[in-house]
């Protein structure tokens, strides 16, 4: 499949990180549009809003995406299975962005924005001497219409991260 000419970052802090997250790819309206992870969507803001209610400043978090650019009609199931997924080369260099943040702050734990990414991350060998922690996407809160438990749902997960 073609990617779409879009690709996205990271963003947030290389040092002083105390958490890495990392969503599946870049939303259409979202990411996709802004070209920052988990920014100007409703997913993006439900995200922001929890991490502002928790008190994580974005200056102690890296926030990123396993594949970098919006696929054709943003349908990553029509163009890639997990396995091909991990040998993407946007995949494949996250891997390195991974170990660079997460070595340079002594972090073992990845959180895992969604089952796709928890899937993604986990068939990458590079990567299995991270702890990966799934959570729920802010998707499934706003489509079940029970935003307001994602932050209170986020804040346990992330006490024991």
């Amino acid at each position: 499949g073609k990617e779409h000419e879009i690709q996205t970052n990271a963003c947030g802090s290389l040092s002083n990180t105390k958490y890495v997250f990392v969503g599946e790819a870049p939303g259409r309206y979202g990411c996709g549009t802004f070209g920052i992870p988990f920014y100007g969507d409703k997913s993006g803001m439900l995200f922001q809003k929890m991490l502002y209610k928790l008190n994580i400043p974005l200056f102690n978090c890296y926030i990123t995406n396993c594949i970098k650019c919006c696929p054709e009609k943003n349908d990553l199931g029509l163009h890639y299975s997990i396995k091909e997924r991990a040998n993407l080369l946007c995949v494949d260099k996250l891997a390195n962005e991974l170990d660079d943040v997460l070595g340079r702050n002594n972090i073992k734990d990845i959180v895992c924005i969604g089952k796709m990414a928890y899937d993604t991350l986990k068939v990458i060998p590079h990567l299995s001497k991270y702890n990966l922690v799934l959570t729920k996407h802010p998707a499934y809160f706003l489509y079940k219409h029970i935003e307001k438990d994602y932050v209170k749902y986020m804040g346990i997960i992330l006490g024991g991260v």
